[in-house]
C-alpha cells in the first residue's frame, strides 16, 4: 500500500482551527473529529500557536517565564490549555516547557482544576482600592444627573459641572471627592461632557407630532398636485455695531476700536426646500 499524498492547509484554515480550539469548553479531538483532522497534529499546531502567542508576548522581557508580563486573560487560556494538554495525554514536563513555565505552576494548575473544576482556571479580579461610592449611590447619581436639572437640586447654575456632581454628592451622601475622581464615576456611568442643545421650553410635541404626520402631508399633497416646490424661510437681520468676536489684551484694560457713529442694519430672507436647494 502507498501513501497519499500529504494534505496541504491554508493559513485562513489552521487559524480558524486554532480559534475553534480556544473557545470555552471545546475539546482538541472534538475539533479534529469534526474537520476530520489528526488529533496529534491539531494538537501539536495549538501549542505552536500560544508558545508563539507567549513569545510575541514576552518579546521584551529578560524572563520568558516572567508571567508578570502577560495579561489576566492569556494566563488564563495558558492554565485551560496545559490542563487541557494533561489530561489528553501530554507529559507535565512537555505541557510546562511548551508554555515557559515552572513544572510547579503546572502541578498547581492541576491541584486547583482538581479541587474547583475549570472555574479554579479563571483570571481573578485584580484587588485595588475599594470604591468611594456604592452601586446604590451610583444609580441614584445616574439619575440624579439624567433626569433632572442642577436648578431642581437648588443650585444657582444650570449645566451639570464636576464641581456640582461633587457638590451633590457631598450633600447627599456626605463625602467628600475630588473633580478627578468625579471624573472618573461619571465615565464609569457613561457620562461624557457634552455641549447643551437649547430648546424652547413653549414647544408642544403633540402639536409638532400633529404637524409632522398631517399638516405637512397636507401640504406636500397640495404642492405635488400644483407642481410647485416646498420652501423653508427664515428671516434675520445684522446690525453694524454689534461685535461678537473677542480680542486679546492685558487684564483690566479693555481695548477700543474706534468707528463711525453711523449705524445701519441689513435684514436677509433666505429659503431651503425639500432637497437642500436654496433661495
Amino acid at each position: 500500500m502507498t501513501a497519499g499524498p500529504r494534505r496541504t492547509y491554508s493559513t485562513a484554515f489552521k487559524a480558524q482551527i486554532i480559534a475553534e480550539c480556544m473557545q470555552p469548553g471545546a475539546s482538541v479531538a472534538g475539533v479534529a473529529l469534526s474537520h476530520e483532522l489528526n488529533t496529534n497534529l491539531v494538537h501539536t499546531k495549538l501549542i505552536e500557536s500560544i508558545v508563539m502567542l507567549r513569545d510575541n508576548t514576552l518579546m521584551k522581557c529578560k524572563r520568558n517565564s516572567d508571567g508578570r508580563a502577560i495579561d489576566h486573560h492569556s494566563l488564563q487560556v495558558m492554565r485551560q490549555q496545559a490542563i487541557k494538554a494533561v489530561r489528553e495525554g501530554q507529559t507535565v514536563q512537555s505541557v510546562a516547557a511548551a508554555f515557559g513555565v515552572n513544572i510547579r505552576s503546572v502541578f498547581r494548575w492541576l491541584s486547583d482544576f482538581a479541587n474547583g473544576g475549570q472555574n479554579a482556571l479563571l483570571a481573578k479580579p485584580v484587588p485595588g482600592r475599594p470604591p468611594r461610592i456604592s452601586a446604590e449611590e451610583m444609580r441614584w447619581l445616574t439619575q440624579a444627573v439624567r433626569d433632572h436639572s442642577p436648578l431642581q437640586y437648588r443650585f444657582e447654575f444650570g449645566l451639570w459641572t464636576l464641581s456640582l456632581i461633587a457638590e451633590l454628592i457631598r450633600r447627599q451622601f456626605g463625602k467628600t471627592l475630588s473633580l478627578s475622581a468625579v471624573s472618573r464615576i461619571m465615565k464609569l456611568l457613561g457620562f461624557t461632557a457634552q455641549k447643551t442643545l437649547y430648546r424652547a421650553w413653549q414647544q408642544d410635541a403633540v402639536l409638532v407630532r400633529q404637524w409632522e404626520n398631517e399638516t405637512y402631508p397636507a401640504i406636500r399633497a397640495e404642492a405635488r398636485a400644483a407642481g410647485a416646490r416646498i420652501y423653508f424661510a427664515d428671516e434675520s437681520g445684522l446690525r453694524s455695531d454689534y461685535h461678537a468676536g473677542t480680542t486679546w489684551a492685558p487684564q483690566g484694560e479693555t481695548p477700543v476700536v474706534e468707528v463711525t457713529g453711523r449705524r445701519f442694519s441689513v435684514n436677509m430672507l433666505s429659503a431651503v426646500g425639500t432637497r437642500g436647494e436654496f433661495r
